[in-house]
């Protein structure tokens, strides 16, 4: 295999000597593991042991056969009962959890670490008593809280809108046709950052009509390409594979405790056509090699920039008769955080998010919704690609009884600072519904609490309800309906 220029780039600038803390950023579909390849290939000629680090067991495998593809063969395996277990080879290959089971180090010369972002205790604590060792770690996604105390440089060459420009991804495509209410769900900071309460965030999605409306999108849009679907937890997913598999789509199901062999060929099984649709729980998001996927269903939102990054990645590769990735977006994740392509940062992190620091990063520039297809269009675009809707251009001032109101031309969303915009939806919604204009009112106020709302004349101009609206009216009726007596 030639290096492409990138590759080069990334090989010419990578610190292999002693002290060497590099972290190399590379985005699905960038040949992570050749450039791994070349870097083992390095460190042989110069005479080094090497020890290659993943992170779950499930990826060994995957990786030994990688490297003999790349004419490394001398490789022992560190994993119990492994047929390739051998310490007097060169090349060992094992699992972090391995290692830190054993409390016994290889012994080696250099450490490649493959998805550093992973938070390790014991793998900081390695690299703190062997600070006369290379460690170099590789990611896609290297924006995990204080990485930046362990790692000291980012190498960050290449982009994953590059790899679609140079075709080595395929181009997607994003629809979000509905989404949970997530008022109430509370936000905590983890190793990743700031994301959902998976306690909270599961009353949200389990919900029968979210569920019936995920399948019934898949139906009406994939075209039964293979599919991944991203759940909150192991009852969500269940669930949505069952409502799948009830509406003639089978549907296969793998949480934490599916095994190695189990995933092995529920994946042959979906590539193959035997299944087509995948639900998941916490898995399938790091080190998957299934090009065929063609649709990736996201029902489990995220503020997390790296697990919603490494969850698009895995349908991205290009693979023959894919021209593009299709993603149904039910979590309302491309709305909180843009399109995967405006995703990055040159900043390894030392104990705040990349981001912190980054004056723009609370005013994401976010996709528009297409209000007649529900696809999400890219920054700039007014007429849709897929369906040729293009709206009526709209001013920023608005007119009521004589008053004229100007919004703030900053705003990112009308719809979330304007109490006006909000009424005018909802009419629209009372319209159609036959409630009285009394009660649009009144939700406006309830929405807006802390605003002082003057009289709002129902005979203004309507407007079409977006995504928000109609999600915020969908979690008030079911509000309404939970809490009444059964």
């Amino acid at each position: 295999m030639e290096n492409r220029a990138y590759q080069q780039e990334i090989l010419a600038r990578v610190d292999l000597s002693n002290t060497s803390r590099d972290v190399i950023k590379a985005p699905t579909g960038a040949g992570k593991t050749y450039i791994a390849t070349q870097i083992v290939h390095r460190f042989l000629e110069e005479g080094k042991r090497v020890a290659f680090t993943v992170p779950l067991i499930s990826l060994v495998n995957q990786t030994v056969r990688s490297f003999w593809d790349q004419g490394i063969q001398e490789i022992g395996v560190m994993q119990a009962g492994h047929e390739m277990t051998n310490h007097n080879m060169p090349v060992q290959v094992c699992s972090i959890d391995t290692i830190a089971r054993r409390r016994h180090y290889p012994e080696i010369e250099a450490v490649i670490v493959d998805e550093c972002h992973r938070r390790s205790k014991f793998l900081y604590e390695w690299m703190d008593k062997w600070n006369n060792v290379p460690f170099i770690g590789l990611s896609a996604t290297p924006w995990t809280v204080g990485l930046g105390n362990h790692f000291k440089r980012l190498i960050n060459l290449v982009g994953t809108q590059d790899l679609i420009d140079q075709k080595y991804l395929c181009d997607f495509k994003v629809f979000a046709p509905s989404a949970p209410d997530l008022t109430g769900v509370k936000v905590i900071t983890g190793h990743y950052g700031k994301d959902y309460v998976q306690r909270d965030l599961s009353g949200a999605c389990d919900d029968i009509e979210l569920i019936a409306s995920i399948v019934e999108t898949w139906k009406e849009k994939a075209e039964w390409r293979p599919t991944i679907l991203y759940a909150v937890d192991r009852a969500h997913a269940g669930h949505l594979a069952e409502e799948f598999s009830r509406n003639g789509v089978p549907a296969g199901y793998i949480d934490a405790f599916t095994p190695i062999e189990e995933r092995e060929v529920i994946g042959n099984q979906l590539k193959n056509g035997d299944i087509a649709v995948v639900c998941n729980v916490g898995c399938l998001t790091t080190g998957l090699d299934w090009p065929f996927v063609g649709c990736i269903i996201l029902a489990r939102p995220t503020k997390s920039r790296i697990l919603f990054v490494q969850m698009i990645g895995r349908g991205l590769r290009v693979a023959e008769h894919k021209d593009n990735l299709l993603i149904l977006d039910h979590s309302s994740s491309h709305e909180e955080l843009g399109f995967v392509t405006d995703i990055d940062s040159d900043i390894l992190s030392e104990g705040e998010d990349c981001w912190a620091g980054d004056k723009d990063a609370d005013v994401v520039k976010v996709p528009k919704e297409c209000p007649k297809c529900k696809m999400l269009k890219p920054i700039g675009v007014h007429e849709c690609p897929e369906c040729g809707f293009a709206p009526a251009k709209q001013t920023d001032i608005q007119e009521r009884d004589g008053e004229l109101i100007e919004l703030d031309r900053k705003m990112q969303s009308i719809t979330a600072k304007n109490p006006l915009d909000w009424y005018a939806q909802l009419l629209t919604v009372a319209d159609e519904r036959g409630y009285k204009p009394a009660w649009a009112y009144w939700t406006v106020k309830e929405k807006f609490s802390d605003v002082s709302l003057p009289y709002l004349d129902s005979n203004i101009p309507r407007k079409q309800p977006t995504a928000e609206v109609e999600r915020y009216v969908k979690y008030k009726r079911i509000r309404y309906a939970k809490s009444r007596p059964r």
